[in-house]
């Protein structure tokens, strides 16, 4: 079957949710490409993608088939998080201040399953996590509704659960664990970046055999650009743009595959990266990835298997 945003979409419409690994069988094309071409469905909006993952890989499902990756859930969770999965399941609005320590660990876990709701009350700021199959906007104006005191438009039985999870204690200014975590990996990385050194990587120069026995020689960089092209020449990846940058060159390429053109975001670092470095590189856009590294070393190999949608080429 050729792969086409058509066929592709009316694939992941069939089997409710995939991970790329189904569309690469499907339509015998490579996992990168087949990742890439889900990606470019995300972008239309016509599919979601899950942060639960299998391995290194989200789920890619079809947005008027939410209520499948409950499948997920009981495949994936367990322990904490499959009892706060059912917990907000059943309750369907929970109180995020009243949740226990490891409840607010599990909340990060089960993003694709609850939904974080703020809203402001005489100044203070309750925050919320409402069952993702909620229509949240409807949520939002209930529970502002039963704060003001105006519980007619407001069923008894929105009313019960609404205010069971407004009742609980809510204590004062505090931040949650997930945000704390988040402020803390924030500093540890902008730490990283201050203390990273600057490895130069000498290229070793060779010489060319020129008319009359003269010789000249080949710049390191030319030697490295050279490369990079012909690897992507030889990947059927054109460059549409390439931009010279203080540590190194991105690169913007295409690929076309029968009516479905791909974009790729291209990178080589001239010096050393951090695995930060990486990161927010990786994180840049929702384009797939190629990053070029001299001497790459292994802990890089290991966090771009870690990446769905990145690729680590070592010169």
């Amino acid at each position: 079957m050729l792969l086409t945003k058509d066929n592709l979409l009316r694939f992941v419409k069939q089997k409710k949710y995939v991970i790329p690994s189904d569309v690469s069988s499907e339509f015998e094309t490579s996992t990168m490409i087949a990742s890439a071409a889900l990606s470019e469905l995300a972008k239309d909006g016509t599919v979601k993608i899950t942060h639960l993952k299998l391995s290194s890989s989200p789920y890619y499902y079809d947005q008027l088939q939410k209520e499948s990756i409950q499948e997920l859930a009981e495949k994936h969770f367990s322990g904490h998080d499959l009892a706060l999965y059912k917990k907000i399941k059943e309750s369907q609005i929970l109180n995020s201040n009243s949740l226990a320590a490891a409840e607010q660990l599990s909340t990060v876990k089960i993003r694709d399953f609850a939904i974080p709701l703020e809203i402001d009350s005489e100044g203070k700021k309750l925050n919320f996590w409402v069952w993702y199959l909620r229509d949240l906007n409807e949520t939002k104006k209930q529970i502002k509704e039963f704060l003001i005191g105006d519980k007619q438009t407001t069923s008894k039985k929105e009313e019960v659960k609404i205010q069971k999870e407004i009742q609980k204690s809510v204590p004062e200014e505090r931040k949650s664990y997930v945000e704390q975590k988040k402020m803390n990996q924030q500093k540890s990385q902008s730490s990283q970046r201050e203390n990273a050194s600057e490895v130069k990587q000498q290229i070793p120069t060779r010489t060319v055999p020129q008319f009359q026995g003269e010789e000249i020689q080949e710049e390191p960089e030319d030697k490295v650009q050279n490369f990079i092209e012909h690897y992507l020449k030889s990947n059927y990846l054109k460059v549409e743009e390439k931009d010279k940058l203080e540590n190194g060159v991105f690169y913007s390429a295409i690929l076309k595959i029968n009516k479905i053109t791909l974009h790729f975001d291209c990178r080589y670092f001239s010096k050393k990266p951090q695995e930060t470095d990486i990161i927010k590189f990786y994180t840049s856009s929702m384009n797939p990835k190629l990053v070029f590294v001299e001497n790459a070393p292994k802990k890089l190999f290991k966090l771009a298997e870690n990446l769905e949608n990145l690729e680590l080429v070592n010169i």
